[in-house]
């Protein structure tokens, strides 16, 4: 998600959040969006959880979108563990 498209969230609205522990997608749902001390967004969600700016990149406005992310990023894992397992040979 872009600064942008984040600073154009609504209460309420749902949005993917990318789990980077599981590699799945996570519904959630905004609850609002806030500013910390030094001028950073904060995305704050109903689970009593926030996303700062710096992690936007983890944050998408389409599920498919997110999905398509997570699945990039196991099959880097996948493909990191194959040359762990060859280069242990």
């Amino acid at each position: 998600m872009t600064l942008d498209e984040a600073k154009g969230l609504t209460q309420g609205q749902k949005c993917y959040y990318k789990s980077i522990y599981t590699y799945l997608p996570d519904e959630v749902e905004v609850s609002m969006l806030l500013y910390d001390n030094n001028g950073k967004l904060e995305i704050h969600l109903t689970d009593n959880c926030y996303v700062p700016e710096r992690d936007l990149e983890q944050l998408f406005l389409n599920r498919d979108e997110c999905i398509k992310s997570c699945e990039k990023d196991m099959n880097k894992r996948i493909k990191q563990l194959r040359q762990m397992l060859l280069d242990s040979k």
